[in-house]
């Protein structure tokens, strides 16, 4: 029995111990759903809404004219008077209001840069699903290959008399339970390729990769899990929201300084004409109480919640790093196990012949399947676990 394992367990391997593709796979088909992609078209509509919204309000206050007709009283002149004035308000007149601004522009990109980030890790992953079930169909056609190709020999070998009919029913069925298995996975394939070509905007997105590429990890976590911190883009939202709320502290404070009013007035009377410049203060003595605090209580919450997401950040990293860590050991593993070579030519034989029963058969069928099967779950969960490891490059 060990022998048998041995031989399946080098058949199941024989297909898949070479099947890495080197390279990235993914650039290019991300680059065609990013261009596609309906969702981040509608996240670019609402950043650059975000964007005009910030110049609004830039700009000083509108000037006031006012003007006044008075009739005299018993027979007096009447008077005509005419105001123009503008208030300069020191937000303004310091580029506080400006400087609050371009921070806003800057966090409306970082919050587009983070969806489009979230939308590609999505595709990434969706096109991951798309090869291993492709690589479960790959398996499950090879299954049925064998399957129909035993069922043919148990057919022979009972009309021989060298097989009871109950055998024959069980290959029969292993044939028909790998036909259903086919079926399943096709489903599964069709299903991948839709909501890939979905997350491309509802257009064919062609993917023809089959098989996973070779992962690799840095050599050491600490130094690169600063670079990988350093350009995630969650991250880099939340220094942008951070920047506002600094600006914000500074517009708050601004707003303690008094404003000025700059104006012409004039009065006009029958015989004779008045004309002078009018200048009024506007004292913020309660209209701005507790901005700053306000403003100062926001930005302390924001670097709080940046900390925690830091610290978050960098311990889902380390656990993914561990995870590929391990799972790279485990494939190394199933692989070094032993050699690549396809002993189907010599299996088959040894059941027409009688050397290997057929319960047997069967038996060592499903374990080189259960061994093939793992291993593809393996190098899925690889793909995955670096595809998040490898989020803040996209």
């Amino acid at each position: 029995m060990k022998i048998y394992n041995r031989i399946f367990l080098s058949l199941a391997l024989a297909g898949t111990c070479h099947c890495h593709v080197s390279g990235d796979i993914y650039t290019a088909a991300l680059s065609q759903i990013e261009s596609n992609s309906l969702r981040l078209q509608a996240l670019g509509a609402t950043r650059d809404a975000d964007i005009e919204a910030t110049r609004v309000g830039q700009t000083l206050a509108n000037p006031e004219l006012e003007l006044g007709y008075l009739w005299g009283a018993d027979g007096g002149p009447d008077r005509k008077d005419l105001g123009l004035s503008q208030e300069f308000d020191m937000e303004t007149l310091t580029g506080a209001k400006g400087r609050v601004a371009s921070a806003q522009r800057g966090e409306a990109e970082s919050a587009y840069a983070e969806a489009r980030s979230e939308v590609l890790l999505e595709a990434k992953l969706a096109l991951i699903e798309l090869i291993a079930s492709r690589g479960t169909e790959k398996l499950a056609r090879e299954r049925l290959r064998q399957t129909t190709g035993m069922a043919q020999a148990a057919a022979r070998l009972n009309e021989l008399g060298q097989l009871s009919l109950i055998d024959l029913n069980k290959a029969r069925l292993a044939q028909a339970e790998a036909d259903n298995a086919l079926r399943m996975a096709t489903i599964a394939t069709a299903k991948a390729q839709r909501a890939v070509n979905a997350l491309n905007g509802g257009q064919p997105l062609e993917f023809d990769y089959s098989e996973f590429p070779v992962t690799m990890l840095p050599a050491d976590f600490d130094d690169w899990v600063i670079g990988a911190l350093g350009s995630d883009a969650s991250i880099r939202a939340m220094q942008s929201s951070m920047e506002v709320s600094e600006q914000e502290i500074s517009l708050a404070k601004a707003g303690n300084l008094p404003s000025f009013t700059l104006g012409y007035s004039g009065e006009f009377i029958e015989g004779g004409t008045l004309n002078g410049v009018s200048l009024g203060v506007t004292l913020p003595l309660w209209g701005n109480r507790g901005a700053v605090r306000a403003a100062k209580a926001r930005k302390n919450a924001l670097r709080a919640g940046y900390d925690d997401a830091l610290l978050t950040k960098r311990e889902e990293l380390r656990s993914l790093f561990d995870e590929v860590s391990s799972l790279l050991k485990l494939e190394r593993a199933y692989i070094d196990a032993t050699d690549a070579s396809d002993n189907t030519a010599l299996l088959q034989r040894a059941f027409e012949a009688g050397e290997l029963s057929l319960p047997d058969y069967l038996d060592q069928s499903s374990y080189r399947y259960d061994v093939a099967e793992r291993l593809l779950t393996i190098r899925r969960e690889l793909a995955e676990g670096a595809c998040r490891l490898e989020a803040h490059k996209l």
